[in-house]
């Protein structure tokens, strides 16, 4: 029959061995099963483009009357190399566009 001792290592052992398996099932779920989730959050933390408007002062001249102004605006552009693969290069899209924006199409 075993000593007490020998018994105490056997279940520590068992008890040490258990918890590394656990730990390398762990491991392997997060690297492997789940790991293209937290690839995509790593992507997503590390890059943002947040834009901010530049708020500057008026433009006066020497007696303090304003001679330029801040004005927020909206532009519209259009991507020349895809409008240039379409069959009429584009003339189409841009009459709509100046059509929604009620402006004259220019050549």
């Amino acid at each position: 029959m075993r000593s007490r001792s020998q018994l105490n290592l056997l279940v520590v052992q068992v008890l040490v061995v258990s918890l590394m398996l656990a730990l390398v099932g762990r491991l392997f779920y997060l690297q492997v099963a789940d790991g293209p989730r937290y690839q995509e959050a790593a992507l997503d933390i590390q890059s943002r483009d947040i834009v901010t408007p530049a708020l500057r002062g008026l433009i006066v001249d020497n007696e303090g009357r304003p001679m330029a102004i801040n004005k927020a605006g909206l532009m519209v552009t259009a991507d020349r190399s895809v409008l240039d693969k379409q069959g009429d290069k584009g003339a189409a899209v841009l009459s709509r566009v100046a059509g929604v924006l009620k402006l004259e199409r220019l050549e």
